[in-house]
């Protein structure tokens, strides 16, 4: 179903009754391309070579008769315009690429004469056909910006012709606009066929200012004339062009922070602070949120924090850590329900306190993720050698009741079930979007740790059987972002356990799904302004802010993620790699950024959908959502106080028995230690770099070497140095 704009219909009209005049026409290597200036506009058209014109309106000219313009070409195929008129004077930037696929990139700006409250019509892209102009069958939208994600597009041109169009817009570059206007960026990228594009949001009230220079555009398409077989080549050809627009992003400069010592204060609240707290008979348990009394303690929450703190190697010994380890574990077997012989979400002998506030607080209700990520925390710590052997026994019982939930629902997990009956509650998110579509990847995580620990090849089969049921989501795969890092996790694994090709295709099918739920982008208005965004992850697909959890589930997979495919040298594709290593560096400096003690105190919210959020306390809020709301909304969350924790297990390696450490800004693994050297392989790509930084020196120097031979001197002045990725380095140390 096409609706052409009216913007549309008069863009075709003038080019249909020949009135315009060309500015500027040349080919691209096969790729013909014309600049017109029609009586309103200034087009760029493009012959696409699949029987489809690519017809990008640059600008609005408002008031032709006292417009004037200049149009010259720098260089190859790159165009500069000036063009002045009544509103203020444009300038505009067109620079095109060819060869098999085409590469545009343009922007504009906008110098206004007067404040403005309203702008002419926003730049738009229309798909069409050739010399006639006719509507085209409508092709499939893969990708469309939701939300605060990043601004892109992504559409074939239907059956009927080849190739895909990958539009994405640097919303980065929006911000002043935003500002100034007092406007959201969310939803601001779109599609309906045969148009794409940016749509800016308008204010009657604020303008944007006399004398100041807003950009207003800044637009990136990549043309490919194939067309990708199935899903997953076509999350490849949006992987590699997202790769290829990443380059060419300004990427802010990062701010490192002093982990260790915001860990020891979440420690200290950890144990001081009654709000986090709920006794239960004679155990202690950590609430869901700050003085969340209400709803009965959860096992999840409690091993959220314990399982990444006792995989802590150096803030574990402490007396605090201690504390709150000893607490933690005491009270974990309380949560098998000895009818099911099953760990459970609730604490057993206090459900009935639940509130039936929300669908799932309710006696005997499971949402289905709840069941398995206790028990790879579990997991995780019987390889850590933690628990003892009761816990280990009540483990291996779970796992037998999980298998029988999985196989009941044939690894289709609904979002609500029935306990007891195994009875579906609800089914799906919302009607025709599935259930937990990646839990079946969670499972088939957990199923191997059991492989793992037991050596049982019933675990590994039920892995294999869960993981085949992801292959039919495609792009549509995701329902909670660290379930689905998990699943990538697990088909990566059976990679390297089978090497059959299918497992590492749809491995890199759900980091696509991953990485498409991201805001590659710096939010910076209203209270964004003051706390980095970029490269931000999404709980949800639908969800309209980012959370602190489900981010740092995410950083510890795709750390473990890309050891495993070095290790095993997995043939990943090179730029998910670059990808991923570049969210953990931004999100390791970022994520601290949850923290109420980092923010200001006017752009907390002052009151919370659950418990209190105190300002002082170091414990992250869940939420950071668009610059023009409070931030912490949702709750200050103590169970992701393990957020902390797992930044400094996968970002800092520890120099010596002392306070020193390095914080490392990507996935490495350790080759060698000897007395007062370290030996590391930094993983991600040569094509970027992070920040090493050494903290806690007590001589005055510490010398890196790279693999080139260069080495530098760091000093407790000079502390920090930015490499490359991919490469070997040695740090060196005086005690």
């Amino acid at each position: 179903m096409t609706n052409v704009s009216i913007t549309a219909q008069v863009s075709k009209s003038h080019l249909i009754n020949g009135e315009y005049h060309r500015l500027y026409q040349d080919d691209l290597g096969g790729y013909d391309y014309t600049l017109f200036r029609t009586p309103s506009e200034i087009l760029l058209e493009v012959n696409l070579r699949n029987g489809r014109l690519l017809l990008a309106r640059l600008s609005e000219l408002s008031d032709p008769s006292s417009t004037t313009i200049h149009c010259k070409s720098i260089e190859s195929h790159r165009l500069d315009l000036e063009i002045e008129c009544s509103i203020g004077l444009y300038r505009i930037h067109v620079q095109l690429h060819g060869g098999e696929s085409v590469f545009i990139h343009y922007t504009m700006h906008l110098e206004p004469k007067n404040h403005l409250t309203k702008l002419p019509n926003n730049p738009e892209v229309l798909i069409l056909e050739d010399q006639n102009y006719k509507i085209p069958p409508e092709g499939t939208t893969y990708h469309m910006q939701k939300q605060l994600r990043s601004g892109a597009c992504f559409t074939d041109f239907g059956q009927k012709s080849k190739g895909t169009l990958l539009y994405f817009q640097d919303l980065s570059s929006l911000n002043k606009y935003a500002e100034h206007t007092q406007q959201s960026l969310s939803d601001v990228v779109s599609m309906q066929w045969p148009e794409l594009g940016l749509s800016l949001p308008q204010s009657d009230q604020r303008a944007i200012q006399k004398g100041e220079r807003y950009k207003l555009c800044h637009a990136y398409l990549i043309f490919e004339p194939t067309q990708p077989k199935d899903s997953i080549a076509m999350s490849r050809r949006y992987i590699r062009g997202l790769a290829s627009i990443y380059e060419q992003l300004e990427r802010p400069a990062i701010r490192t922070l002093p982990l260790p010592r915001y860990a020891h204060y979440a420690l200290q609240g950890l144990v001081r602070t009654h709000g986090c707290w709920q006794q239960v008979e004679e155990n202690a348990y950590l609430n869901a949120y700050l003085n969340d009394y209400e709803t009965p303690p959860e096992s999840m929450v409690q091993l959220a924090v314990l399982t990444p703190l006792v995989l802590h190697s150096t803030l574990e010994r402490s007396n605090h850590a201690q504390q709150v380890i000893g607490s933690l574990t005491a009270g974990l077997s309380n949560f098998f329900d000895p009818i099911l012989k099953a760990f459970v979400r609730w604490i057993p002998n206090k459900e009935h306190h639940l509130d039936h506030s929300e669908e799932q607080k309710k006696p005997r209700v499971m949402d289905s993720w709840y069941l398995q990520h206790p028990l790879i925390q579990l997991a995780s710590l019987l390889e850590a050698k933690h628990l003892d052997a009761d816990l280990e026994n009540k483990f291996y019982q779970s796992l037998r009741f999980c298998i029988k939930v999985a196989h009941h629902f044939e690894y289709n997990w609904p979002i609500f079930y029935d306990l007891d009956t195994l009875e579906i509650i609800k089914e799906e998110a919302q009607p025709g979007q599935g259930g937990e579509k990646d839990v079946a990847g969670m499972y088939a995580y957990l199923m191997l740790k059991a492989y793992t620990l037991s050596g049982k090849k019933i675990y590994l089969t039920e892995a294999k059987r869960a993981a085949k049921t992801l292959f039919r989501f495609g792009f549509d795969l995701i329902y909670q972002s660290n379930n689905t890092a998990y699943a990538a996790e697990a088909l990566l694994q059976l990679w390297v356990l089978t090497k059959e090709k299918k497992y590492l295709d749809y491995s890199e099918l759900c980091l696509g799904n991953l990485l498409r739920n991201t805001g590659i982008w710096q939010r910076a208005y209203g209270n964004s302004k003051e706390y980095p965004t970029f490269f931000c992850l999404y709980p949800l697909t639908d969800a309209p802010y980012s959370a602190v959890f489900e981010e740092q589930e995410t950083l510890a997979s795709f750390h473990r993620y890309l050891r495993m495919a070095h290790t095993e040298k997995a043939p990943v594709a090179e730029d998910l790699q670059a990808l991923m290593a570049e969210y953990t560096y931004y999100a390791s400096c970022r994520l601290a950024y949850y923290l109420p003690s980092l923010l200001p105190k006017d752009i907390l919210a002052t009151r919370v959908k659950t418990g209190y959020l105190d300002a002082e306390l170091w414990m992250p809020i869940e939420d950071l959502g668009d610059g023009w709301e409070a931030v912490g909304q949702v709750g200050q969350e103590v169970y992701g106080a393990g957020f902390l924790f797992q930044l400094i297990r996968y970002h800092y390696l520890s120099l010596d028995d002392t306070s020193s450490c390095c914080y490392i800004g990507y996935p490495y693994i350790e080759i060698d230690r000897k007395d007062q050297q370290v030996k590391i392989q930094v993983l991600g790509s040569s094509d970027y770099g992070c920040i090493v930084q050494v903290y806690g020196m007590k001589s005055n120097a510490c010398t890196i070497t790279l693999k080139d031979g260069s080495h530098y001197d760091l000093t407790k002045d000079n502390n920090r140095l930015k490499i490359k990725g991919a490469q070997e380095i040695t740090i060196k140390w005086k005690s």
